[in-house]
């Protein structure tokens, strides 16, 4: 569409510049030829090459066909030839009348039998006979029977006030000759092509410059794309005007942004696995020993008593319940991970999303020893949630607390609307959740691969939401963010 409104665009320009030159470059020449003496001496050097070439040929100044061949080379001039007041040759009629054949692919027209009966007729017509009287002004020649007062009148007729009259010698004798040449026809001419050549010089510069700004740009897009092709997604592709290539660098760059986002996720995903896994071995190695060396000590019935034994047979239990939790865990990640189709419920208002659970935390946290510290506020919006995912978050909050919460400080709970800068990574507004508190000095560092925290992250995600965690010191804060459904 652009480009058909530049192509219209130039050829405006160029229409209205020929148009402009045309008529100033006219003017000056008119200004130029008025003044000038240029046509007269033009003429008096055609005059010239004329009686040359009528002494060269020994021309009679009724000789119509020697006559014709010089006219015929000279296109740009017009001339009336006059014997004692007749006139005997006009190149006027150069061309008029039957076709003959003068060089190869070339026809001409001979005059030599028309001629004298043009002239004639002119003459007599000029002279106004009527019903064989003459004209109550005029003079007649008695020997030839033509009007001779009328010839000055035929000349003005023909050529105006322009023609130029010059004395020249036929074989015959001596003759007038009226001429009158166009040489200025050619300067016009040639300003003609000039101009039209401009007007079109013009026309490809404006289309040239418009497409060489586009091919300049398609370059660039060119080499951005092969910075995405070796890999560099960060590259960003640059967009360009309102037109099909923008529209395809809008495109480029929405392709690259969507697949940079989902190698990032499978750079995580993968690593998040890698560390899973090594850490999983990591952490199952301990427990799975001691459960090793418990079985092996009841196996080769290595205690004291029985007494010692039920305290191998009990920690026992507990490395098999501590393998059991983690790998509960681990199911609980994989789980998380393939759920890819998690669909939020409807909207409901933070209040009935959050309340219930939030006492339910707090009973138990409380039942447990711990000291609550609630900063709650219930704002007038509502959230979109999975029940199951909320569940799930607040289940694995109040096991992480018992694990490594101080007992002897409080659990700061709070909850309500944020409008700090996290709100630029989310909607316009939404709603936290936060709980901080201590950690205790000595933990036994069960859960050292963070599977809890990596399942909260990733079904706050699939709501939409974000979840931070921060440690300071002895300081643990685990923080959850939701929009806000308008």
């Amino acid at each position: 569409m652009k480009c058909s409104l530049v192509l219209i665009a130039a050829m405006a320009a160029s229409i209205l510049f020929y148009y402009v030159s045309n008529q100033a470059v006219a003017r000056l020449l008119d200004t130029y030829f008025q003044v000038s003496v240029y046509i007269e001496r033009a003429t008096d050097r055609t005059a010239a090459k004329l009686q040359k070439y009528i002494t060269d040929n020994k021309l009679a100044s009724d000789d119509v066909e020697g006559l014709n061949k010089w006219t015929r080379k000279h296109i740009l001039v017009y001339y009336t030839v006059f014997m004692d007041d007749r006139m005997t040759y006009t190149s006027y009629y150069a061309d008029d009348t039957d076709e003959v054949s003068i060089g190869a692919g070339e026809t001409v027209y001979d005059t030599s039998s028309e001629t004298a009966g043009l002239i004639d007729d002119a003459a007599a017509e000029e002279a106004g006979a009527d019903d064989g009287g003459m004209a109550e002004d005029s003079t007649v020649d008695d020997e030839s029977g033509v009007v001779t007062a009328e010839s000055a009148y035929m000349i003005e007729e023909m050529y105006g006030n322009e023609a130029k009259q010059y004395d020249m010698e036929f074989s015959d004798g001596s003759g007038q000759v009226y001429l009158l040449g166009l040489f200025e026809y050619q300067f016009y001419l040639i300003a003609h092509y000039i101009e039209l050549a401009l007007s079109a010089l013009l026309f490809l510069l404006i289309f040239l410059a418009f497409l060489q700004k586009k091919l300049k740009y398609v370059r660039q897009l060119e080499n951005e794309v092969k910075i995405l092709e070796g890999g560099g997604m960060d590259k960003e592709i640059t967009v360009q005007g309102m037109d099909e290539l923008s529209s395809l660098a809008f495109g480029l760059n929405q392709m690259r942004m969507s697949l940079d986002e989902n190698m990032k996720a499978k750079e995580e995903l993968l690593q998040a696995n890698n560390s899973l896994v090594t850490g999983m071995a990591h952490d199952l190695r301990t427990p799975l020993t001691s459960l090793l060396l418990y079985a092996e000590l009841l196996s080769k019935k290595k205690y004291k008593d029985e007494k010692e034994m039920e305290q191998y047979l009990e920690k026992t239990a507990l490395k098999a319940n501590q393998i059991k939790s983690m790998s509960d865990q681990l199911f609980k990640q994989f789980y998380i991970s393939r759920d890819d189709k998690i669909i939020p419920e409807q909207p409901h208002s933070i209040r009935s999303v959050l309340e219930e659970r939030l006492s339910d935390l707090m009973m138990f946290l409380e039942s447990q020893g711990f000291t609550v510290k609630c900063s709650i506020s219930w704002p007038d919006a509502k959230i979109s949630v999975v029940s199951e995912y909320m569940d799930r978050i607040l289940d694995n909050i109040a096991s992480n607390l018992l694990k490594y919460a101080d007992e002897s400080e409080k659990v700061e709970i709070m909850a309500g609307l944020y409008t700090g800068p996290e709100k630029m990574k989310m909607e316009e507004s939404c709603m936290y959740l936060r709980i901080r508190n201590k950690v205790k000095a000595s933990s036994n560092g069960v859960e050292s691969t963070n599977l809890g925290v990596l399942n909260i992250k990733r079904m706050m995600g699939k709501m939409n939401g974000r979840c931070t965690v921060e440690e300071m010191e002895n300081t643990y804060e685990i923080s959850m963010f939701l929009p806000v459904v308008k």
